[in-house]
């Protein structure tokens, strides 16, 4: 542990206190049901999802060098509200046919939450 403050690495500290922020907004996040939404290998991008409590909560992970797209079947429909919260963005989620498309950056993630109202 670094204890000189001008040698931590605060911009890492606030990356990580954010994620811990968001997994104690909600108890979706640590006793939702976990469901494995999409696996791709060959490009490094997975999808899972937390949901209970008339909440599901979506995770993409872009482990690849290039920026990819996911699609996921969405619980969407009338009565139910989702929006990205991870990066915290509050931007509504956008649902063409029911499915979910999330394009996610290299090295990065994206975070939803849908809620039924």
């Amino acid at each position: 542990m670094v204890w000189d403050s001008a040698k931590q690495d605060s911009a890492l500290f606030q990356y990580l206190s954010s994620l811990v922020a968001l997994r104690r907004s909600h108890p979706v996040w640590s006793r939702g049901e976990f469901q494995m939404l999409s696996v791709d290998d060959a490009r490094r991008v997975y999808a899972f999802e937390r949901a209970g409590m008339g909440v599901r909560g979506i995770v993409v992970i872009n482990d690849g060098n290039e920026s990819s797209s996911v699609r996921i079947a969405s619980g969407v429909k009338d009565g139910v509200t989702c929006s990205e919260v991870w990066p915290a963005s509050g931007l509504p989620c956008q649902v063409p046919g029911g499915f979910l498309e999330i394009t996610v950056p290299a090295r990065s993630g994206k975070i939803y939450l849908e809620v039924k109202k």
